[in-house]
Parts: C-alpha cells; structure tokens; sequence
C-alpha cells in the first residue's frame, strides 16, 4: 500500500491501524476546507490549528500534495519538539483527500532547546523566504503559482477581486537616475502595498504579491467590488501624493487595472481575471498617455 492511492471504505481501517505502528498523528483532511475528517476525536477542527495557527500554513503540504495528486514533506517545531510531516494525496470511494501523517522526530535530533528555538527559526526564516519577494517583501510569483492560486480552485471564495498594478514611467526612472532609485522605488510602493493588503484567513484574503519586474497584484476574497475600488483609490492616492516622493523632484504614480467575479454570471479561472485586469491596465496607461483620465 506504499503507493496505492484509491481505497474502498471498508477497508481504509485498516490501512490506518497499520500506519500508527509507525506514526504519531494520522489525519484525513479535506483541503478544501481544511477541515479534519479522521481521527472521530478531532473532526471538525481545522488542519493548521495543531500546529497552533490561526491561519493556512504559509508551507501547507497537504494544498500542495492534493494539487500534485501525489506527496509533499515538511518539518515542524512546536514546543520544542520536532515533527517530520508527510502530506499523501488518497481517495476514498472515489473521494478526495490527503492523509497527513506526523511523526515526532526530537529523539533523531541531538539538540538542546537553545537549538531547538535556532532550528524553529531557520525553518520559519526558510519558510518565508521562498515565498516573499526579497526586496519588497510582498509575497513572491512562486506563492501564487503554488500556494494561492491552488488555493482559490479548492476554496468557495464567493467573490475574488484582482488589481494589476504597474508603476508609471518606470523604465524611464530606472535610466534617468539608476537601479538603486529604481529599488528604492520597488521597495516603498511594495511597503505601501504590504501595509494595506496583508490579511490571510479562511474567509477573507487580502493579499500584495510582487508578479514581476514593476508590476504587482491585490488579491482579496470575499469583499465587495465596490469596497475594493475605495481602497485602491486609497493607496493610489497615497503614493502619488508629495509626502510619499523619494525625490521631491521626483514624483511617482501607478496605474492599475480591476476586476472582479462579482461582474461576472459564470465563473472564471484566475488566469481569466488575470487576463482581464491587465487588459484593463494597459487600457489605462494608454489612455494617460493620450491625457486622458
């Protein structure tokens, strides 16, 4: 059964019973809305909860194991222990769901619990940095593609909302007064953008990922189309405004395109929104450039 994916009911017992003479924890969840549905004792909760998160883990194995169809790995501290984590894609009568298996590792470790804090840290610092943009510190492409994204096909989000962002003139900026007020760019409006969106929960995702070069997405879930045009005039406003300026000669604007599913009577794939959003960008930044609002 190393390698077996489906399973009938009657038997999935036993594959269980079979699996606690080597692990600690066994789990079935259902990803998509990370809800336990094996053991009895723990059905209901919510996945990430043991490892005493209010929130998705940033490195959930399980989103990336039920997206593969196969399996994903990961370690854990939580006090001062550690746990080797292996996330397995199954289905059940036909039923999809990943079994999660932990097994505490702290005896394979010969480390003290000053150690123990430094190993925790450098899994979190790891953690972090494959998912955020070094230099803005918003979430990175490689989060979206494989964190994010997977997320919202296996979520029931009723509503998505998606800007596109780009910075005005940027390339025009970089050549006139170099990369390093380039960055510095990058890294105010990304701050700016960190400030206002950074909110991960079941319900409601507010979220600023850097998609590549000058350009960068808002992605928030569950609010209305309306409350989301406020807020981006909010923080356009705020970084076209004197006090945000790098240079006092030098002023700054961003142009953006929005769209939500709320427009929309069927539904669309992310890459659809996407799609449509920087159309509508590019629309904008014509139009600017044409003088027109």
């Amino acid at each position: 059964m190393v390698n077996r994916i489906d399973f009938e009911r009657q038997e999935i017992k036993d594959f269980f019973n079979s699996l606690k003479l080597e692990y600690d924890v066994i789990r079935l969840v259902d990803p998509v809305t990370r809800k336990i549905c094996y053991p009895q004792s723990c059905e209901g909760e919510i996945c990430h909860e043991i490892w005493l998160r209010c929130e998705r883990c940033e490195n959930c194995t399980s989103l990336r194991a039920f997206r593969d169809k196969g399996r994903a790995y990961k370690l854990e501290i939580l006090k001062d222990e550690v746990f080797w984590v292996t996330s397995r894609y199954i289905r059940i009568d036909g039923q999809q769901f990943v079994l999660e298996l932990v097994k505490n590792v702290t005896k394979n470790f010969i480390i003290n619990s000053k150690q123990s804090d430094k190993l925790a840290e450098v899994i979190e610092t790891y953690n972090l940095e494959l998912i955020s943009d070094p230099l803005t510190g918003v979430y990175n492409r490689r989060f979206l593609d494989d964190n994010f994204i997977p997320s919202v096909i296996y979520s029931n989000y009723k509503i998505i909302n998606l800007a596109v962002i780009d910075i005005d003139n940027f390339k025009h900026i970089n050549d006139m007064y170099g990369h390093l007020m380039g960055d510095e760019i990058l890294t105010k409006i990304g701050g700016c953008l960190k400030a206002n969106f950074d909110q991960r929960d079941r319900e409601y995702e507010r979220i600023a990922v850097r998609y590549g070069g000058d350009e960068f997405l808002i992605i928030t879930t569950n609010l209305a189309k309306l409350e989301f045009q406020k807020q981006m005039d909010k923080v356009q406003q705020t970084i076209e405004s004197a006090e945000f300026r790098v240079e006092e000669h030098l002023s700054l604007g961003i142009t953006y395109g929005l769209i939500s599913s709320q427009d929309f009577k069927e539904e669309l794939t992310f890459a659809q929104l996407f799609d449509i959003a920087d159309q509508k960008m590019y629309e904008k930044k014509r139009e600017k450039k044409q003088g027109r609002k």
